[in-house]
Order: C-alpha cells, then structure tokens, then sequence
C-alpha cells in the first residue's frame, strides 16, 4: 500500500519519464519527417521503426499512469473510475497540483505538435511511395 505522498511523488516522477518519451518520439517524428522531405529513403524504415518503438513506449507509460492515478486517487479518498488526471489534481494539495498542472499543460501542447507532424508525415510517405514508384518505372524503361 502507498502512502498518500509517495504516490503523488511517483505520478509526478511518472509524468516526467512520460514527458521524456514524448519529446523524444516528437524528435523522431519529425526526423522521419525531414527524411521523407529530403527523399532519404535509406533511412525511412529505420526512422520509422524508432517511430514505432518509441510510441509503444509512450503508450506503456500512458497505461502505468493510468493506474497509479487510479490507486493514488483511490488511497486519496477519492473515486478510482474517475482516473483522469484532472481529478487527482482537485485531490492534490497546492504544490503538487501545481506541478501535475504545469506536467498536464506541456503533454497537452506536445501531443498537438506530435498530431500536426503526425497528420503530415502519411502525405510525405504516400508522395515518396509515389515517387519511388515512378522512379521504377523510369529505371525500367532505361535498362530496356
């Protein structure tokens, strides 16, 4: 059983691990995306995967965070189903809720900016699928 402290200290220590991994996918995504833009595609599928491996590991941090907000607000005296971290802010005392504030405020903006290059990397990867395609078709026309 955690203490009421300690388990606010480990949510805090969590959302920090999680805004690691979130600034380091945006780093990925976007260098994916600057690959795609130069026509790199050597790189892309390594690039790709490091996008793959670390949105998994976002997402495991997502779901661990999920839980230790649930059981912190639960030994808080507050209700577990409601598990968002909005709740267990109203539970938390000043300086804690300041500090999940300002860590919830950071994620908010950086999922925006990882949406926004997420949305534009499809439209780059479909132009240099198409690219390649006809880039194919051109090398087979001149081995002919």
């Amino acid at each position: 059983m955690i203490d009421n402290e300690r388990g606010m200290d480990e949510v805090v220590a969590l959302l920090d691990e999680e805004i690691t991994y979130v600034d380091e996918l945006h780093f990925r995504l976007v260098s994916l995306q600057r690959l795609l833009e130069a026509g790199d595609l050597e790189l892309v599928d390594r690039a790709s995967s490091e996008v793959e491996a670390e949105l998994f590991r976002v997402r495991e941090t997502e779901l661990v965070r999920s839980i230790l907000v649930s059981t912190t607000i639960e030994h808080l005296g507050g209700d577990p189903d409601r598990a968002h971290l909005d709740d267990l802010i109203q539970l938390a005392d000043e300086q804690a809720a300041a500090r999940l504030r300002c860590q919830g405020r950071y994620l908010a903006r950086r999922a925006d900016q990882i949406e926004r290059v997420g949305a534009r990397t499809p439209r780059l990867a479909d132009r240099q699928a198409d690219a390649l395609e006809a880039f194919g078709a051109l090398s087979e026309v001149n081995q002919r």
